[in-house]
């Protein structure tokens, strides 16, 4: 009977070693599979989704604890550098606005149910000519943050009842960028661009139905309404696939949001008092009202402040104790840094066509500069994606070699500055210049000279063997200008734009 017992307690024992071992791994195991979360600032937002721990959405949420962010300001500056050229007060400003609207969402969200102090959002006014990056910083900051962005033009807002679209466009708008997430969308950001145009008109034979009425419906979204948006799905009889967006919400599955059911109206209700709103305009003529301002005798400078020229220029004759209390001042910056704009005020605003109510809710007026001959200089080599990089990478899928001299990538400069349409009349001059060559691919080697530009000569096109002869040309005619450029290859700039550095 001794015997016959014994297996029977050693399998017993046996037994409870393994289940306790079977636990212990289903434990340990456990304890392995964690969220993944990616902190890297430039490779966007992943992570799979925890009902249980909703740690918010994008590299603005992400953080180990609520208060102690893992970036501020200063380094979305940084990232915006790399692409944008210039602006330097600009994009400070847009940053800190930026940064501090998700920092007052990231404490409502861990502090939802506690009686705190209410953050409310600063919207923000981009005033500055066409072309100077007033919307590109913008998508820059949008995409490096990974939050729902859209812009919308003004010039097709109407009042309600009246042929164009109504001003809660730019919500539905909005909502389909975000992938039809309700809570992605009230966290995003709306621009309106070509605010100048909503301006009220004297009109005394047709109604404005483009000016004060929008403005008044414009008012509602900005303060905080709820807007519901109906959207049907007709593409049932057709063959593409659901709208996706590049934006991941932390309230749905890791993967993306379907839109609604094919054939299927549905209603979505969106709270905006959450949402950015970001407006911008070129504002021509705002700049005459602003000197006529500060130029009354009781600001105590009288004639002194005349501006010689409109907006499209870079020279102003005004003190410079003027722009004194603007934030993110340089002393020692050029005087073509500054201009009227910057000391745009909510009186200027308003007598330029715009009503009270709707200006007291924009709290960040900001100027962006006319970009100088330097600058325009500048924008064709360095940023990542400059127009010299662009135009190089195109060339090598033909296959070519394409080079620019220093000459010519000044006057192509100087013939976009005479356009005064900002950076936009570089891309124009680039297809211009660019024409015949891209016609004429492939040749191995091709070279764009001052004369090119300028229209007194034709491309230099090479064999494979005439690379020595490319150089000596490149060589001729790069010679010493550097009070206008700096003295750099056209080599170290290509490898430049196309690195990032």
């Amino acid at each position: 009977m001794a015997l016959s017992s014994r297996p029977a307690a050693y399998t017993c024992a046996r037994c409870l070693v393994l289940a306790s071992a079977r636990r212990t791994f289903s434990v340990s195991s456990v304890a392995r599979i964690t969220p993944r979360q990616t902190q890297d600032f430039n490779s966007g937002f992943t992570s799979s989704y925890d009902p249980t721990s909703d740690n918010g959405r994008g590299p603005m949420f992400n953080k180990n604890s609520f208060g102690v962010p893992q970036f501020y300001p200063r380094d979305l500056k940084k990232r915006v550098d790399d692409y944008v050229v210039g602006q330097d007060r600009a994009k400070k400003t847009i940053c800190s606005t930026i940064f501090n609207h998700y920092q007052g969402l990231r404490r409502r969200r861990h502090q939802e149910h506690e009686e705190k102090v209410k953050i409310d959002k600063s919207n923000l006014l981009l005033i500055g000519p066409t072309g100077v990056g007033k919307t590109y910083i913008l998508e820059t900051l949008s995409k490096k943050l990974n939050v729902p962005f859209t812009i919308s033009d003004c010039n097709s807002f109407t009042q309600a009842g009246y042929i164009g679209q109504d001003v809660e466009t730019c919500v539905e708008r909005l909502l389909i960028e975000s992938n039809y997430d309700i809570k992605a969308t009230e966290h995003g950001i709306i621009v309106l661009d070509e605010f100048d145009k909503l301006a009220k008109r004297e009109s005394m034979n047709s109604r404005d139905v483009g000016g004060e009425g929008v403005q008044q419906a414009l008012l509602k979204l900005v303060e905080g309404s709820k807007v519901t948006i109906n959207v049907k799905d007709n593409r049932s009889s057709r063959s593409t696939p659901p709208i996706t967006t590049n934006y991941t919400s932390s309230s749905s599955t890791s993967a993306p949001q379907s839109t609604p059911p094919q054939g299927k109206v549905d209603q979505y209700t969106i709270d905006t008092t959450n949402i950015l709103f970001v407006f911008c305009g070129a504002f021509v003529g705002l700049d005459k009202v602003v000197v006529r301002r500060v130029s009354k005798p009781s600001m105590g400078f009288g004639s002194e402040l005349r501006g010689k020229q409109g907006l499209s220029g870079n020279q102003h004759d005004l003190p410079r104790q003027l722009f004194s209390h603007l934030p993110h001042v340089n002393p020692d910056a050029p005087a073509s840094t500054y201009t009227p704009l910057d000391l745009t005020t909510p009186v200027d605003l308003q007598a330029f066509g715009f009503i009270p109510e709707l200006i007291g809710r924009v709290h960040n007026i900001c100027a962006l500069s006319p970009l100088s001959l330097s600058d325009l200089y500048r924008i064709l080599t360095e940023p990542r994606n400059s127009l010299v990089a662009q135009y190089t990478a195109l060339f090598e899928t033909y296959p070519s070699r394409l080079h620019f001299t220093k000459k010519a990538l000044y006057a192509i400069a100087e013939r976009a500055a005479k356009a005064e349409t900002g950076a936009r009349g570089l891309k124009m001059e680039m297809e211009r210049v660019l024409a015949e060559p891209i016609f004429d691919a492939p040749m191995p080697y091709v070279l764009i000279t001052e004369g090119c530009v300028k229209g007194t000569e034709k491309a230099g096109y090479w064999g494979k063997d005439g690379r020595m002869e490319l150089e000596r040309r490149l060589a001729d005619e790069d010679v010493e200008h550097s009070s206008r450029i700096p003295d750099v290859t056209f080599e170290q700039y290509r490898e430049a734009g196309q690195s990032g550095a």
